[in-house]
């Protein structure tokens, strides 16, 4: 994708969460200048439909985007587990590659402000909310990354979660564990 700031459109998958960019099969989709001038903005509506920024199936990648502006919000009393985790980006398993990205200010009422599932490389994931837990990541593989600046109740950086040569700094929580958690 060429430079420029994709906030138009969408498709939703599993529930009512709008996703801006859907990758439903194992395809890359790649910025052709990086994240400085690559952004793929979310909705976070305050009622009504929400857009989270990105949905990367089982063997797909992006790389090398700004994701901003996304959420993950509960639309129904008992919503899908993909509509309430995630509000940047929703991986569905750890063959869903992100790299290279810039993850900031989304969020998710439940897990997963930035970033729920996947293998995340090289990432910055920053100003990130979850209601839950992992308000910079929840439940994937992290390598070389940089968690600041998220909030959770649980494990404000990152919450179960493999980190691998990460930083996880000023992150922050109401009791403990601010910047890792792993789920008992």
């Amino acid at each position: 994708m060429t430079n420029g700031v994709y906030r138009f459109g969408g498709l939703p998958i599993n529930g009512s969460v709008t996703n801006r960019v859907a990758i439903t099969n194992a395809v890359t989709v790649q910025s052709v200048n990086g994240p400085l001038v690559t952004f793929i903005e979310g909705e976070p509506a305050a009622s009504g439909p929400t857009t989270r920024c990105a949905y990367v199936a089982d063997g797909g990648a992006l790389i090398g985007f700004t994701l901003t502006n996304g959420l993950a919000r509960r639309t129904s009393s008992e919503p899908a587990y993909e509509e309430i985790m995630g509000g940047g980006v929703f991986c569905e398993s750890t063959n869903a590659v992100v790299s290279r990205c810039i993850i900031a200010g989304n969020s998710a009422t439940d897990s997963g402000g930035g970033a729920f599932g996947g293998t995340l490389n090289n990432c910055v994931l920053t100003g990130n909310k979850a209601a839950n837990r992992g308000g910079g990541a929840s439940s994937g593989v992290l390598n070389n990354c940089t968690l600041t600046a998220n909030s959770a109740m649980l494990g404000g950086g990152a919450d179960s979660c493999a980190l691998q040569n990460c930083i996880t700094v000023y992150n922050t929580v109401p009791v403990r564990e601010a910047n890792y958690s792993q789920a008992p």
